[in-house]
């Protein structure tokens, strides 16, 4: 059993609560994306503070964030290594479009 969820890993999730933050990308929620990063492949943990569709606060005095990204290596709920567990699936994991480009 997984500590952090008390779910057992399917094959093809290190944990129930990954899967559940891999689905949820491109919503208003945590969640979980895969891009191409140097030679490799990064595993991000993505907030989004609005629904994909609202154009968030207008005539704000000061700049906000909308959307916080972080790289992470090990899974925040269960504390597998990503790169290991889902080594042979990486690229059918990226997700374009999911990503925040920077300006």
């Amino acid at each position: 059993m997984t500590p952090a969820t008390g779910a057992e890993p399917s094959p093809e999730w290190c944990c129930v609560a990954f899967k559940s933050a891999f689905d949820a990308a491109g919503e208003r929620d945590f969640a979980i994306l895969v891009d191409r990063f140097l030679e490799g492949y990064a595993f991000i943990l993505q907030h989004r503070a609005l629904e994909p569709d609202d154009p968030g606060p207008q005539n704000h005095p000061g700049p906000i964030s909308t959307v916080s990204e972080i790289h992470i290596h090990y899974c925040p709920w269960c504390g597998r290594s990503l790169q290991d567990f889902y080594r042979a699936r990486l690229a059918e994991m990226v997700r374009p479009g999911l990503k925040i480009l920077e300006p």
